[in-house]
């Protein structure tokens, strides 16, 4: 084993010379045309495998050294981000509750509004129709009285009978205005009334969603922190499990690296001497074939 490592080793430091020292590449009988050219050739296609080889290496050495850094910082994040994230979810559920209080006393507000609304908002709009409906009344009843005052002096027959049609148009609506004076309050006290009640329910409903809504944010302050404290050491404990299947990888790519770069240098190099065999070798055949020719020919 110390004799392979010593050969390896002169293998790297000088590619050339060690290769003809191990490989011991037998004569293939043909006669290379430019032998030194093809040396250069072989130098040449070593060198780059190398050089390209070196490079892969060295970008494995520093994607294992970025994984393994990574995991470093996962298994500090292990340590303690969890207990941050405790004490964040504590601060986050109390934080919760003081919302969920507010918005209690909110919606309380809201329902003994609305019960306010209830108990004088349909009287309130009741009179305010029966204001607007006798204002209505009191205006076209003037209009009537000016009406039948101007056809008791009017001369001319023929505008004594307009007069006449306005006053029975307007006769009749002060008829229908009289009936609505009686209806349309009630009618107007019936839709705020039912108006009312649709918001007070609605609101009653919003407080019972919100006193819920605060019993169940009180229940989860205890068990959401902890909760939130086992997920988080589940989530981290997870990243850290795949952060050390990625330095698993990048060792094994680290070391196929290394083992290409004893390697892969050494098979450009058989692969220059395999074309430059096999072309000397067609060449050879081919020059043989010429002389077969010329011996039949004569």
């Amino acid at each position: 084993m110390a004799s392979g490592s010593a050969v390896l080793l002169l293998m790297l430091l000088a590619p050339l010379e060690a290769i003809r020292i191990v490989q011991e590449v037998e004569p293939t009988g043909a006669l290379l045309e430019n032998p030194e050219k093809v040396r250069k050739q072989q130098q040449k296609e070593y060198e780059e495998s190398l050089e390209l080889q070196k490079q892969n290496l060295a970008k494995r050495q520093a994607a294992r050294e970025s994984a393994m850094q990574d995991v470093a910082k996962k298994q500090e994040e292990l340590m303690t981000e969890p207990m941050k994230d405790f004490v964040a979810s504590q601060k986050s559920h109390a934080k919760a509750i003081t919302k969920a209080k507010n918005a209690v006393a909110a919606a309380k507000r809201d329902v003994e509004k609305q019960k306010d609304d209830l108990k004088y908002k349909p009287g309130h709009d009741f009179e305010r129709a029966q204001m607007k409906q006798s204002k209505n009344l009191k205006a076209k009843k003037a209009s009537l009285s000016d009406v039948r005052s101007a056809r008791q002096t009017e001369e001319d027959p023929e505008e004594k009978d307009t007069l006449k049609d306005i006053q029975k148009s307007l006769k009749k609506e002060v008829k229908e205005l009289s009936t609505n004076m009686k209806e349309e309050p009630a009618r107007v006290k019936e839709a705020s009334q039912k108006y009312h009640e649709e918001k007070l329910a609605n609101s009653q409903q919003a407080l019972a969603q919100a006193q819920y809504d605060e019993l169940f944010k009180q229940m989860n302050i205890t068990a959401g922190p902890a909760a939130d404290f086992a997920q988080s050491i589940n989530d981290r404990t997870n990243a850290l499990k795949k952060a050390s299947r990625a330095v698993q990888r990048a060792i094994k790519h680290e070391v196929q690296a290394q083992a290409d770069l004893r390697t892969k240098p050494i098979e450009a190099y058989n692969i220059a001497q395999e074309e430059a065999d096999r072309k000397a070798a067609k060449k050879t055949s081919k020059h043989q074939m010429q002389q077969q020719h010329h011996h039949q020919k004569k």
